[in-house]
């Protein structure tokens, strides 16, 4: 029996043909954004070649789609983050905001059409959280509450986010509260 003899090149070829084809399947498909359908998980890709802000602008957009993220005041910088355990987090640094997106996006960066890493770096994260390209797709909350209080319109709030406009936009982290129409609930 006689078996082909391989040279050393017709191995590295077939190598490189490999690995070619192993690279264009990983290449990332779109840089749309989109829902993992059997994780109900965001996902993004952050591509390095477009301008710093268009990323913000984009990363933002998807990000306040969680509904649990807020902005910290009209005008302030960073973000207030509704926790599970109803409490809330301002975030103002990059330590603080890397946990709020590996819990709610799975990130993929890319870098000439190709995969970087899937870690932002600080400077994007602290960045981020003082652009305005960033911050303005997150409605403002001007105060978090633990009590039941008046919006302007003189409705309670509830629980969650409640828009009374400027200067009443409240997270009320409490229950819903409970009405009487008797003094027998003050006695």
């Amino acid at each position: 029996m006689n078996f082909p003899v391989l040279q050393l090149n017709d191995v590295e070829s077939a190598k490189t043909r490999e690995q070619e084809t192993q690279e264009q399947s990983t290449e990332h498909r779109d840089t749309q954004d989109f829902r993992d359908a059997t994780e109900d998980r965001l996902r993004y890709s952050w591509i390095d070649d477009l301008p710093a802000a268009e990323n913000y602008r984009k990363f933002g957009a998807l990000l306040s789609e969680t509904g649990d993220v807020f902005r910290t005041g009209e005008t302030g910088e960073g973000l207030l983050v509704l926790k599970p355990d109803k409490t809330a987090k301002v975030i103002k640094v990059a330590k603080e905001f890397m946990p709020v997106i590996v819990d709610r996006v799975d990130v993929s960066i890319y870098l000439n059409g190709k995969p970087k890493s899937g870690m932002l770096s600080t400077t994007h994260l602290n960045t981020m959280l003082r652009s305005e390209e960033f911050l303005s797709n997150f409605v403002p909350v001007d105060r978090v509450d633990s009590v039941p209080s008046y919006l302007s319109d003189f409705s309670l709030t509830q629980p969650g986010f409640n828009d009374g406009g400027r200067d009443f936009r409240v997270v009320y982290l409490g229950e819903l509260p409970q009405l009487s129409f008797s003094t027998d609930a003050i006695k």
